[in-house]
């Protein structure tokens, strides 16, 4: 048995266990209880080591707003993907999951869907975890008996790249920022054009490199043929986006000895050549 130390609703207490300080979840299991009081383990549908204060803390918060089946539901995802993806993951995505699910589907009931721009980066470069995205939407319509769109299983996928990225520490987020600004500024310069920061291809854009940059840093690389023939007939028509390309792909070498993928070229300059025209539209107006 455990004993409360505090209790946070019907459905969870916070107690100790083995020194440490634990969120106890479980149907009924605060029901009609008080500090000092005790927990039967057959109660106990789950235990949460949050090492983090603030972490734990959030949790508590969201404990306090959120209806307990949405608990119950994301542990079950999150157990999935432990299983499938074979990685641990920081305590974070018990945060951060739960809380996406539960605003997902509030946002589905009042009508108010996100398009989800980095959703074919996401199919593309993180597979296995868009397929845990679509498990956790058909649990969702299963429990809550709601369709949500594939958007969201993007959007689900990120969460569990974010926490095994958090989880690893050895990714210095610092180095991926300036990455990032480099790549940015070389197309900028390099084509002398004005982005606007606030379009949807200019967003599309940063996503992308910041996917690319997460895998340059974790030393994941993007498998490539080494023929790309689309590659061969898109350069040639965008003769002038394939310049920063070029740049980059100098970039990445010098400072962080990557060599650049025939793939990960055409994306890039598939981006690119939509910024170009979306500068050139602009300019027409």
């Amino acid at each position: 048995m455990l004993e409360i130390k505090k209790k946070l609703n019907n459905n969870a207490v916070l107690t100790v266990l083995n020194d440490q300080e634990v969120i106890v979840r479980g149907k009924g299991i605060g029901f009609q209880k008080k500090e000092h009081e005790w927990v039967e383990e057959d109660q106990i549908e789950k235990i949460y080591h949050l090492s983090s204060g603030d972490f734990q803390s959030r949790f508590i918060e969201l404990i306090k707003q959120i209806p307990h089946p949405y608990f119950v539901l994301t542990d079950e995802i999150i157990e999935h993907a432990k299983e499938k993806l074979s990685i641990q993951l920081s305590d974070s995505i018990y945060v951060t999951l739960t809380d996406h699910v539960f605003m997902a589907i509030q946002r589905y009931q009042e009508g108010v869907p996100i398009d989800n721009g980095a959703l074919w980066e996401i199919r593309k470069y993180y597979p296995a975890e868009f397929k845990i995205g679509l498990y956790a939407l058909q649990l969702i319509k299963k429990e809550f008996d709601i369709q949500l769109p594939e958007d969201e299983a993007g959007f689900i996928a990120l969460h569990f790249v974010n926490a095994s990225v958090e989880l690893a520490g050895n990714l210095n987020m610092f180095k991926i920022t300036k990455m990032i600004t480099d790549m940015s500024n070389i197309v900028k310069y390099t084509l002398k054009l004005q982005l606007d920061e606030e379009s949807v291809y200019y967003f599309r854009f940063i996503t992308h490199l910041r996917f690319f940059s997460l895998r340059i840093m974790s030393e994941h690389s993007s498998p490539s043929a080494e023929e790309h023939e689309m590659l061969e007939i898109i350069k040639s028509k965008y003769i002038e986006a394939y310049k920063p390309v070029v740049k980059i792909e100098k970039y990445l070498s010098e400072h962080f000895n990557y060599k650049i993928s025939k793939d990960e070229q055409l994306y890039l300059l598939i981006h690119i050549e939509k910024l170009i025209r979306e500068s050139k539209d602009k300019l027409d107006k």
